[in-house]
């Protein structure tokens, strides 16, 4: 027969592939803990429309993502961004980890092109929407990315992020 599928083992019964089931599901529940912790915080200071401090709760609660779950994260480019005072940056989005990414490590105070999808997370959704982010509808096609671009030349004091396919791929 042609065909033939082998199978193998599950994963998790080395000792190598247990110590990452146990090390994904602790970062995976350390992560949401990171979210529900940060994500209110930062929807409180977007309602005092204070958008540094949203900024500088992004960046620890992006940190902490990519530490807790073991990120390596290496950013090409910036010098090209140094001591710009606002500009848009443009990333190719390939994981989960992206965004934190760039929250983290991205300077000036970052500000992203989101789907209108993500406003439905409970305090995310709120504080992207209220803590200067532009939320876009994707199905609207060109008139929701000139209201982007628009947007981040309006907000001169941030850099706009945005990622052009608008999913991982």
């Amino acid at each position: 027969m042609a065909n033939q599928v082998e199978t193998s083992a599950f994963a998790a019964t080395s000792p190598r592939g247990l110590f990452n089931l146990i090390w994904g599901a602790s970062a995976t529940v350390l992560s949401v803990l990171w979210t529900a912790i940060a994500a209110p915080i930062a929807a409180l200071f977007a309602t005092l429309e204070n958008y540094h401090a949203v900024t500088v709760v992004s960046r620890m609660w992006g940190r902490a993502i990519i530490n807790t779950c073991g990120v390596k994260v290496r950013m090409e480019g910036l010098e090209n961004i140094a001591g710009l005072k606002s500009f848009v940056a443009v990333a190719n989005h390939q994981s989960f980890f992206d965004i934190f990414a760039l929250a983290a490590y991205l300077p000036g105070e970052p500000r992203f092109v989101a789907k209108k999808q993500l406003r439905k997370i409970p305090a995310v959704g709120y504080a992207m929407e209220h803590g200067g982010h532009v939320i876009i509808d994707r199905e609207s096609g060109g008139k929701e990315i000139r209201k982007a671009v628009a947007a981040s030349t309006i907000i001169a004091f941030t850099s706009s992020t945005t990622a052009p396919r608008g999913s991982r791929s």
